[in-house]
């Protein structure tokens, strides 16, 4: 949380409050005092908007991260008959921890992670440059929310709950296919077209696997 006052000439203030995302370079408190000097409002400011470009340039280098290892490994995954449904990349204390989605049609046991960190690690060790490095491989789970439009094609033959526009229902049903820009659903026995752009809203939905 970052806060303080602003002064002005008049001996006006006006209080401030901004939100810090917890993985921002900065993450500090400041209070100015109650000198009535317009340098310190103008130094607060400035202070301000320094670090919400550093804020927004370590949100940038970690999603650098994120796509370009989705671009290294996904590829290596698919051999292997397995999906990289995600990666997210952040820094803790100067760590980084990497943390990899990935989905297999016959399911995510643990010798299946324990395979895929073995064949990623090192090539991760080259995409961070970094010795200090966690990495965690889980399975989506059954109600995984649906985060970008591939995953709708790498979901394929599953059940999803879909939110469209201007429908206030959730829509349920197995998907056919998808090819980044249209959604087909097996709905009650029958398919039926959905552009991605209109649905606002996607999860997982295994409740219909059990039928």
């Amino acid at each position: 949380m970052l806060s303080g006052i602003i002064l002005f000439p008049s001996g006006s203030y006006l209080p401030y409050i901004d939100t810090i995302p917890e993985h921002c370079y900065i993450k500090t408190k400041f209070m100015a005092s109650d000198e009535k000097s317009p340098h310190k409002a103008l130094f607060f400011v400035l202070f301000l908007f320094q670090g919400l470009f550093g804020c927004q340039r370590g949100r940038n280098y970690l999603n650098d991260i994120s796509s370009r290892i989705i671009e290294d490994l996904e590829p290596v995954l698919k051999t292997m008959g397995i999906a990289l449904v995600e990666a997210n990349a952040a820094i803790v204390k100067q760590v980084y921890n990497i943390r990899l989605v990935i989905f297999k049609d016959e399911g995510v046991s643990l010798s299946v992670c324990e395979d895929v960190h073995r064949i990623v690690r090192p090539r991760l060790d080259l995409i961070v440059e970094s010795r200090d490095m966690s990495l965690e491989i889980t399975s989506p789970g059954i109600d995984r929310r649906i985060k970008g439009t591939r995953e709708y094609a790498i979901f394929s033959g599953k059940y999803v709950k879909i939110l469209v526009e201007d429908q206030n229902e959730w829509i349920s049903g197995k998907i056919v296919e998808s090819d980044g820009k249209t959604l087909i659903l097996n709905v009650n026995e029958e398919n039926k077209s959905f552009s991605l752009d209109s649905i606002r809203k996607g999860k997982l939905d295994y409740t219909m696997e059990a039928r």
